[in-house]
């Protein structure tokens, strides 16, 4: 675990779940220790540019010969990733596996590493319609530094809000760990509830 990882705000709620998540693992034969991970700052944003390249690849058959029936989001993100330059992108890759390097270290230490997911919870759609820095920030700050790594997480449930809402958090591993993962996840969810609540509908 790496509790003061890029200064996350955590909601007192989530880091109760987090914490009792934690003690189920130890309980189930974990050691916990303190591991300090690489600062994501540059991914959370790298991983907007190379997003919009890969999209725009894998849409290069139908785009911009069939532009019209794209959503305007879509398009935009599309237009980014062919509006890039190649020496613009290096950049992000060399920095990506600069990132990656850092982030493989910590592995030699540990098998896993169990951080949150969301830095304050899940956003209700009245906050998703009003996107802003901060807001993509809480979004991305522990999901896609892992996603640029191309490194495997799984996100289990491990709790509920005030109201309501599914409190989270996540697992990461090395390259190749998912048997690791969902082996850890299954025992972790073996003892606990939460995965078995859904809503009323």
């Amino acid at each position: 675990m790496d509790d003061s990882w890029l200064g996350a705000r955590l909601g007192d709620a989530t880091e109760r779940a987090i914490s009792t998540a934690i003690a189920v693992l130890r309980e189930l034969g974990a050691e916990i220790v303190a591991v300090t991970l690489p600062d994501a700052s540059d991914m959370i944003w790298d991983w907007f540019p190379v997003c919009a390249v890969q999209t725009a690849l894998a849409h290069e058959a139908t785009y911009p010969s069939r532009k019209n029936e794209y959503g305007a989001r879509l398009a935009a993100l599309i237009e980014q990733g062919r509006a890039l330059s190649g020496t613009a992108l290096q950049r992000l890759l060399l920095r990506r596996q600069v990132f990656r390097g850092k982030l493989a270290a910590v592995f030699d230490v540990v098998d896993i590493v169990a951080l949150r997911v969301l830095a304050d919870g899940v956003p209700t759609i009245e906050r998703m319609s009003n996107v802003d820095d901060d807001l993509i920030a809480d979004l991305h700050r522990f999901t896609c530094p892992f996603n640029m790594a191309g490194i495997p997480s799984i996100v289990l449930p491990c709790g509920t809000s005030a109201n309501g809402l599914p409190l989270v958090f996540q697992m990461i591993g090395t390259h190749f760990s998912e048997a690791r993962l969902a082996c850890v996840a299954d025992a972790y969810q073996a003892s606990t509830e939460w995965h078995l609540r859904h809503p009323e509908m």
